[in-house]
C-alpha cells in the first residue's frame, strides 16, 4: 500500500491519495468471504454449503467494498495520527482517470480532497487570558424578585378554555396566511407566537378576548395593526413583506395557561426552601443565597459566552478550496438558483464556512483532552432544551413520563444525537478551559451587572 499527500500554498488545502493491492488485503478479504459464505442461501444448496466459487459471484464485490473501506478509513487515520494531522470532514473523494472496477481489478486507486486544521496552539492560553468574574452584592428589591421567582417555581400551569382578562395568562398561537378566497399559500407566512397578555396591545387584546383554542379564526391584520411598523415588528419581517402581507390570516390558539401561585403557609416555607425555614423571613434568607448562587451561574455564563466568542475567533487558515467544494455538494439544493455573486450566496457559503471551522475545533479539542459523552449526559442535555421550551410556551411539565419519552422519541434519530452530543462536548471544553483560567474578581452592584450582562450579550450575538 502506498500513501501519497500534498498541501497546497496555502498549507490549508491538501490531497491524499491511498494505492491499494489486492495483496494488501487478501488475508482479511478471504475472512470476510469465508464469513459472508456462511450466510448466503442458494436454492439447491444448505445454508453455509455453497461452493465458494458459487458463493463468491454473488458476495465478492461487497465484501471487497467494505474490505478496502475499511483499509481506506484505517489507513487515513494512521498516516494523520503519525503526522499530527487533523481534518476537516469528510474527506472528499475526487473521481480518477480510470474507475475503480471491483470485479476485475488488482491495484485500486483513491484520491481524496481534503481540509487540515492549521491553528497556533499558543492562541488557547491567550483565551483564558483577562477574563473577569463578577460578585454581585443584592439589593432588597432584588430580593423581593428572588421571592417572587421561588413562588413562581412552586405556582402551578393551569389550561383555561378560553382568552380571558387575566394578566397572568400565556397565550400560544399559530397564523397562516391566507389567499383572497380563504385558502393557505403554499409559500405564505407561517408564524408560531408566545404572548403574554399583560403585554397585549389595544386590538390584538380586544380581538384576542374570548376565544378559545377549539377554533379556526379569520385575523384581519390590518384592523388589528393599522401600520405597517406594527405589523412588521408582530411578524418579525422586512417592511417590503409587510406592506405586500394578505389581509387575512388563519389563527389558532395552540394553548392558554396561566401560574397560580401556592398558598403561603408553613407547608410552603419548608417545601420550597428544603425545609431551612419555616416562616417569611427564612424564605427571604434562602432567597438572598438564591440569589447569590444564581448570580454566579449568571456570572459564570458571561465567562462562557465570552471563551466560546473567543474560540470561535480563533485564527484559523482555512481551506478555501475544500471547503467550497464541500459547500457545493452538501447545500447544492439550497444555492442551485442563486448566483455565485448574489448576498444570500454568500451569506450562505460563509455560515457554512463558519460552522465547518468550529465543528472541526470542537471535535479537535475533544480529541485532544479525551472528552466522552455518556447517553446519561446526552440525555439530560436534551432535557434541558426541552424543559426550557416548555416553559416558554406555558405548557405544563410534571408529566415526567412523558418528558422523558418525548426526549427518547427525539434522540433516536441520530442526527438529533450527535447533535446534543456536541453540546455536551462544547460544555466540556469550556469547562475545562475556565478551570484552567485565572479569573479578575470584581465587586459590582446588580444594576451594574444587569447592564454588564446586557451589553456583554448583544455583543456576543454580534
Amino acid at each position: 500500500m502506498e500513501i501519497v499527500f500534498n498541501k497546497d500554498e496555502n498549507l490549508a488545502d491538501a490531497r491524499l491519495e491511498i494505492n491499494i493491492s489486492l495483496s494488501d488485503i487478501e488475508k482479511d478479504l478471504n475472512k470476510s468471504l469465508k464469513d459472508l459464505r456462511q450466510k448466503i442461501n442458494l436454492p439447491g444448496f444448505r445454508p453455509g454449503m455453497v461452493p465458494m466459487g458459487i458463493a463468491k459471484k454473488y458476495i465478492y464485490e461487497d465484501a471487497l467494498a467494505n474490505i478496502l473501506e475499511k483499509k481506506i478509513d484505517d489507513a487515513m487515520q494512521d498516516y494523520f495520527n503519525r503526522n499530527d494531522i487533523f481534518i476537516f470532514k469528510p474527506a472528499i473523494p475526487v473521481p480518477t482517470e480510470k474507475p475503480v472496477d471491483l470485479k476485475n481489478d488488482q491495484e485500486f486507486r483513491f484520491i481524496f480532497d481534503l481540509g487540515i486544521l492549521n491553528f497556533k496552539e499558543s492562541d488557547i492560553q491567550e483565551i483564558i487570558t483577562g477574563l473577569e468574574k463578577y460578585n454581585v452584592t443584592p439589593s432588597e428589591e432584588d430580593i423581593d424578585l428572588e421571592i417572587k421567582r421561588i413562588i413562581n417555581a412552586y405556582s402551578e400551569y393551569r389550561q383555561s378554555e378560553k382568552v380571558e382578562e387575566d394578566e397572568e395568562l400565556t397565550i400560544y398561537i399559530s397564523l397562516r396566511e391566507l389567499d383572497g378566497e380563504g385558502n393557505e399559500l403554499e409559500n405564505g407566512i407561517q408564524k408560531s407566537k408566545i404572548l403574554k397578555f399583560k403585554d397585549l396591545s389595544g386590538n390584538l387584546k380586544e380581538y384576542l378576548l374570548g376565544k378559545d383554542f377549539k377554533t379556526d379564526y379569520m385575523f384581519k391584520v390590518k384592523e388589528i395593526f393599522p401600520s405597517t411598523e406594527e405589523i412588521q415588528s408582530f411578524f418579525e419581517i422586512e417592511k417590503e413583506a409587510a406592506e405586500d402581507i394578505s389581509d387575512t390570516f388563519k389563527l389558532r390558539i395552540l394553548n392558554i395557561s396561566k401560574m397560580v401561585p401556592p398558598e403561603m403557609n408553613e407547608d410552603f416555607y419548608r417545601k420550597a426552601t428544603q425545609d431551612k425555614a419555616s416562616d417569611e423571613a427564612g424564605l427571604r434568607d434562602f432567597a438572598r443565597e438564591m440569589f447569590q448562587r444564581r448570580m454566579e451561574n449568571a456570572s459564570k455564563h458571561l465567562i462562557e459566552d465570552e471563551i466560546t466568542k473567543r474560540l470561535r475567533n480563533i485564527p484559523v487558515n482555512m481551506p478555501e478550496k475544500y471547503l467550497q467544494k464541500l459547500f457545493e455538494l452538501e447545500e447544492a439544493e439550497k444555492i442551485k438558483d442563486l448566483s455565485p455573486e448574489s448576498e444570500n450566496y454568500q451569506s450562505l457559503r460563509q455560515t457554512f464556512f463558519n460552522s465547518a471551522k468550529w465543528m472541526t475545533l470542537i471535535d479537535y479539542w475533544v480529541q485532544k483532552y479525551g472528552i466522552t459523552a455518556n447517553v446519561n449526559e446526552v440525555a439530560y442535555q436534551t432535557y434541558g432544551y426541552f424543559d426550557a421550551y416548555m416553559r416558554q410556551v406555558g405548557i405544563p411539565n410534571n408529566d415526567e413520563n412523558q418528558i422523558n419519552n418525548a426526549i427518547v422519541n427525539y434522540l433516536k434519530k441520530k442526527e438529533n444525537y450527535l447533535a446534543m452530543e456536541k453540546e455536551v462536548f462544547t460544555g466540556k471544553i469550556i469547562d475545562r478551559l475556565m478551570n484552567e483560567a485565572e479569573l479578575t474578581v470584581k465587586e459590582v452592584s446588580s444594576n451594574e451587572f444587569l447592564e454588564l450582562y446586557n451589553h456583554k450579550h448583544k455583543d456576543h450575538e454580534h
